[in-house]
């Protein structure tokens, strides 16, 4: 039990930032946990209201200590969506859904 612990408080401190949006069209996201950097490439072009509403979080900073919260093997790694404030698991503050764009 203690190695499962460890593995999910290891994720703790995910925080967002632009690497490459001044210079491309696509912006690219890094996460960066203190088990190594995640970046992802956000596609406005196919979801521009939900690449818009994540980059709202993020440059607000509601991601900053966040962390991982769900994690299947070959499905889903989940995050963002709490923050650990003086050891204890607290939501962040959510804006109005975005209509799901992709179908």
């Amino acid at each position: 039990m203690r190695n499962r612990i460890a593995a999910t408080l290891g994720l703790v401190s995910f925080f967002a930032s632009m690497l490459s949006a001044q210079t491309t069209p696509v912006p690219i996201i890094r996460f960066r946990t203190n088990l190594g950097d995640i970046d992802v490439t956000m596609i406005p072009a196919s979801a521009p209201k939900t690449v818009a509403n994540f980059l709202k979080y993020m440059n607000k900073g509601v991601y900053n200590n966040s962390f991982i919260h769900r994690s299947l093997p070959n499905f889903i790694l989940q995050g963002g969506g709490y923050q650990l404030i003086n050891h204890n698991r607290v939501a962040i503050p959510a804006d109005a859904a975005v209509i799901n764009e992709y179908s």
